[in-house]
This record gives C-alpha cells, structure tokens and sequence, in this order.
C-alpha cells in the first residue's frame, strides 16, 4: 500500500533550534515513513511551533495562518513557547490550534518525531485515507 505523503512547516527561532536542525539528520529519517518538511504553508498538514515569541511573533503566525484555506494543526516545542501569551488578545486564535504540547528544554528530537508519525497516522485512520 503506498502513502499518501505529510508535510510539516517549520515556524519559530530561539531555544529550540536544536531540535528543528536534528529533525534533517540522518537518525531521523521521517521519509520513510512519507513525512516531509515543505517551505510552504499551503502545503503543510502540520506546524512544528517553537522558541520564544511576542506580540509581533503572534501577529505574524496568525497572518499566516490566515493566509491559507487549509485547516494546519500546530504542535508546540518547548516549555516557554504561548506560556506568558495571555495578555495577548489574538493568541487564542493560535492556542486553539494546538494539538500537543511537547514540552521540555528542548524536547528530544524523539518525541518530535513521535509526535508527528502518531498524529498524522492518527489523522489518516480518522479521514480514512
């Protein structure tokens, strides 16, 4: 049976660099599994969402969010990342997004792969495809 291929979108800076860099190496080899990283929102199924952010940061993933038709679920990486957001009025549009929170200073580079086979397989079982 062939897969139908998954895209993730990479959007942050900070702290968690790491762990994005990691996600190309060799270890990790999501395309295996037909998940691949895309420069394009459009094209993503799913955002890896890390470091820290501010009010201009939020403004920015809202206006890309807002920007594409398709329904982008978010994965959260990191412990400081949407933590101290609640002053900002339009950080519930994005908190409402997320999934899962993978917390940790950084994460491991694991749990960021297991999270994103296990919610796009989840995905696929669900939608039936």
């Amino acid at each position: 049976m062939r897969r139908i291929p998954k895209y993730y979108y990479i959007l942050g800076s900070g702290c968690c660099l790491s762990v994005i860099n990691a996600m190309s190496s060799s270890e990790i080899d999501l395309e295996l599994k037909s998940i691949y990283e895309t420069k394009s929102l459009e094209m993503a199924d799913i955002i890896l969402l890390y470091g820290c952010i501010n009010r201009k940061f939020i403004e920015n993933i809202i206006r890309e969010l807002n920007s594409t038709e398709k329904e982008i679920k978010i994965i959260k990486i990191g412990k400081c990342i949407i933590s101290n957001c609640n002053d900002l009025e339009n950080a519930f549009s994005v908190k409402q997004k997320i999934i899962l929170n993978l917390d940790g200073c950084p994460p491991s580079v694991e749990s960021v792969e297991n999270a994103l086979i296990n919610i796009l397989y989840t995905e696929r079982n669900i939608n039936g495809k």
